[in-house]
């Protein structure tokens, strides 16, 4: 069996003395240590929340900072990776009762929306009863004040329509949607 007196870390030649482990001999010969530079590669990266990432070798649930070493073929590579989640639902809804009394509550029919979006196309039209339009906007936060032609229209359901485009984490989302509001004074 062969042993070796030290182990080199830092670049340079070394005199190595290698013992052999039978008839008390050795051997005596230079050896060249190179160090080579590690790979170090810095991730930040998103997960949606209650989702999981897998990073320093399981799958992890809280925001931190998780390090990985990758055996390469001639060294190493570190991973780290700057954990963080985010909220990916992107909510829009409609209210289905609006009274719009003028007390600062609920007195216009529009959208919530719950996300940060880049909106491209956006449009909402309310109808009568009879299908007459009685509103129609290109705006998200203009709204139905319960009027038509500046009169107020009555307690009644009426009809909507609304489409919008628009860019959320970087995908474009397109969509419909009707629905039935109440206006309640």
């Amino acid at each position: 069996m062969a042993e070796i007196s030290h182990a080199y870390v830092e670049a340079g030649t070394y005199s190595v003395k290698l013992k052999l482990g039978w008839q008390c001999a050795s051997l005596d010969f230079a050896q060249n240590v190179v160090v080579l530079p590690i790979s170090m590669t810095e991730i930040d990266t998103a997960v949606c929340t209650g989702e999981t990432y897998f990073a320093a070798g399981e799958e992890q649930q809280t925001e931190g900072t998780y390090r990985d070493t990758l055996a390469g073929e001639r060294c190493d590579s570190i991973i780290v990776t700057h954990l963080s989640f985010r909220d990916c639902n992107c909510t829009i809804d409609f209210a289905n009762v609006f009274t719009p009394n003028g007390d600062q509550t609920n007195d216009q029919f529009l959208p919530f929306i719950d996300c940060d979006l880049e909106l491209k196309e956006y449009s909402l039209a309310v109808y009568n009863r009879y299908g007459k339009l009685v509103f129609e906007t290109g705006m998200p936060d203009s709204g139905w004040d319960g009027t038509f032609s500046a009169k107020d229209q009555p307690m009644d359901v009426y009809g909507w329509v609304c489409s919008i485009r628009y860019i959320h984490e970087g995908k474009e989302v397109s969509w419909t949607r009707r629905g039935d509001i109440s206006l309640v004074r």
